[in-house]
């Protein structure tokens, strides 16, 4: 047996990863069972960015937006809440991996694989990102890439200035004036024309994706797709 597998059992056998489910054992580095992962409930419609009501086939809009929101599940699911918590606050990067196979499979079921798409990740400024050491956003919408071959930009869209994180404000005021003018876009010549899917981890008050879609306007996209693994 190569030496290099040997340390990953031995890994295995002294520090087991377990499903954030279920509990029971995986291989180092994975948090959820793939039986786990498929009770997931998923979405098959998408929302209103404003009330988030779900939008039957053929509406495009219930309140003006500009854009339409796919939210793969539910942040109120406990397992969606761990792998989400994980990511952003242990640094767990295994927990994008079935976070980004939830939302590509939203995404495929809602028909939004056009072949002129293009993800953007939602940044960060360059101070969280660092302190981090990865993006979520882009780190979900690379797999989600890899699932879908949608094309990926993540330079179109920069963050202007260093905000207070949103999970930190609870008032829904608050949480607007603290992304107001957050976004600018970068190169507009790469998305102009084009359908826009905007990716992010969660939804809660929905003021930082709005906020994103008011700088991407300036690039007349075809359509903006507000794309999150869970709304809150």
């Amino acid at each position: 047996m190569p030496f290099s597998d040997i340390i990953v059992r031995t890994l295995d056998i002294l520090f087991p990863s377990a499903c954030v489910a279920c509990g029971i054992h995986l291989s180092r580095g994975m948090l959820m069972c793939g039986a786990c992962e498929a009770g997931v409930p998923r979405s098959r419609t998408f929302f209103c960015s404003v009330c988030l009501a779900r939008l039957p086939d053929g509406k495009l809009y219930c309140h003006p937006s500009g854009f339409l929101l796919c939210a793969a599940t539910d942040y109120r699911e406990d397992a969606v809440r761990e792998l989400i918590l994980a990511l952003k606050f242990k640094s767990a990067r295994a927990a994008a991996e079935p976070l980004a196979r939830m939302l590509a499979a939203c995404l495929r079921e809602l028909g939004a694989t056009s072949p002129d798409a293009v993800m953007i990740p939602i940044p960060l400024s360059r101070e969280r990102e660092r302190k981090r050491g990865f993006n979520q956003a882009e780190l979900i919408a690379q797999l989600v890439k890899r699932e879908l071959g949608t094309a990926l930009a993540p330079h179109v869209l920069r963050r202007t200035r260093n905000t207070k994180p949103q999970s930190d404000i609870r008032n829904h005021r608050e949480r607007t004036e603290n992304v107001r003018d957050a976004f600018s876009l970068v190169d507009a010549e790469a998305v102009h024309g084009r359908m826009i899917i905007l990716i992010d981890d969660v939804r809660t008050s929905g003021a930082t994706l709005a906020e994103a879609v008011e700088a991407l306007r300036s690039a007349h996209p075809k359509r903006i797709i507000g794309a999150v693994v869970a709304r809150a």
